[in-house]
């Protein structure tokens, strides 16, 4: 599913959802987004974490929580359940949204390694938590050792809801990244036609679309945006969108 494949007034709300990342400076304006978020997608609650992982496998994190229970996150923080959660750890290692489920089908370690962090969950009432009813997006930094992870609690397994927060996600790590974080400023130029490529990606069209509008070879548009990826160290085309968002080397029209 593309964002064509939205309603109009879906693919306008994200586009303006998009628009307002990219002008946040302050950290309550990031909860703003969430809301407006969840205007789009009916998650129950939403929380975030910027961190990064050491050597040991220790994970050092910076929360935004958007309508989790203090006293949860509080319990969850001080017990430092964020080191053995399967949705954050596998998160921070693997750059794309996942839905819950998905991540307990395929995690290794047994459940009593972390039957502590969804034992809170219960003592809240997030029993979604344990019936993998929702999904985590995990996103590269670009300096490439403070990454993030974004989390949706209460959510049924749907194209839309999947095209949504794949799309958004990035935009709002960046957000985040920018106000929470570091960011760099020493990436290298992009060619007028990285850049004129990385427009029409913002617009949603696909490689035989830019293609067919810039009257190139699809071979050629993919050769630019794989060099793009790589000047930005962006793990996808959304995530290079996002980047070149935030490092003005784009503007949103």
């Amino acid at each position: 599913m593309k964002i064509q494949d939205l309603t109009k007034n879906e693919a306008v709300s994200l586009l303006e959802l998009i628009h307002d990342a990219t002008r946040c400076t302050q950290d309550n304006e990031i909860e703003i987004l969430i809301g407006k978020l969840n205007r789009l997608v009916p998650f129950e609650k939403a929380g975030a974490m910027l961190g990064r992982v050491n050597l040991a496998g220790k994970i050092t994190a910076v929360s935004v929580n958007h309508n989790y229970p203090d006293q949860f996150v509080d319990e969850y923080v001080k017990q430092r359940f964020h080191e053995i959660d399967p949705y954050v750890k596998d998160s921070f290692g693997v750059y794309d949204l996942q839905y819950w489920s998905d991540i307990l089908k395929r995690y290794v370690e047994p459940r009593e390694l972390y039957k502590g962090a969804f034992g809170l969950c219960r003592d809240f009432g997030l029993d979604a938590t344990w019936e993998g009813k929702g999904y985590s997006c995990g996103i590269k930094n670009l300096n490439g050792d403070e990454n993030g992870v974004l989390h949706y609690y209460g959510l049924s397994k749907r194209e839309r809801h999947k095209t949504i927060l794949s799309l958004f996600s990035p935009h709002l790590h960046e957000a985040m990244s920018r106000i929470l974080g570091k960011a760099r400023s020493d990436l290298p130029p992009l060619s007028s036609r990285e850049k004129e490529i990385l427009k029409w990606l913002m617009e949603g069209k696909s490689t035989w679309d830019i293609s067919t509008i810039l009257q190139i070879s699809e071979r050629t548009v993919k050769f630019h945006i794989d060099n793009t990826m790589k000047k930005l160290d962006a793990v996808n085309r959304t995530h290079a969108v996002a980047i070149a968002l935030r490092e003005k080397l784009v503007e949103l029209c």
